[in-house]
């Protein structure tokens, strides 16, 4: 094998082992570099949707621009836990996609706490 071409498998080997020691996976198809409508939940009914989608990307980093910035990360399935900071105030929640990721629920403990329907 080429030498040039060494490093960057050196690297991808180093990434996959670094994803798989923070008990992350690869999988397909996550919400990676995709944008969702998101609203509240009152009880079990939907509420208006936020002006403001949240942004997905794939380096890991989630937010509603203008409004909070976060994390999330893979957990297991479609399940994905996020971490996001509002006016110097953090908060944590789960997010189950649908299989396809069209949509998703967040919750907080064994609430529903937010909605969201894919708009890319």
């Amino acid at each position: 094998m080429n030498k040039k071409h060494l490093l960057p498998l050196l690297s991808l080997l180093l990434l996959l082992i670094a994803l798989a020691a923070l008990g992350m996976q690869a999988h397909a198809n996550p919400p990676d570099n995709a944008q969702y409508s998101v609203g509240a939940y009152d009880g079990n009914a939907k509420q208006a949707p936020h002006p403001q989608p949240w942004a997905f990307y794939s380096d890991g980093r989630v937010e509603a621009r203008g409004y909070w910035t976060g994390i999330y990360w893979h957990v297991s399935g479609n399940r994905y836990q996020m971490r996001i900071v509002h006016q110097g105030i953090t908060d944590e929640f789960f997010v189950d996609f649908s299989n396809d990721w069209s949509s998703f629920t967040a919750y907080k403990g064994s609430a529903k706490y937010r909605w969201g329907v894919r708009t890319n």
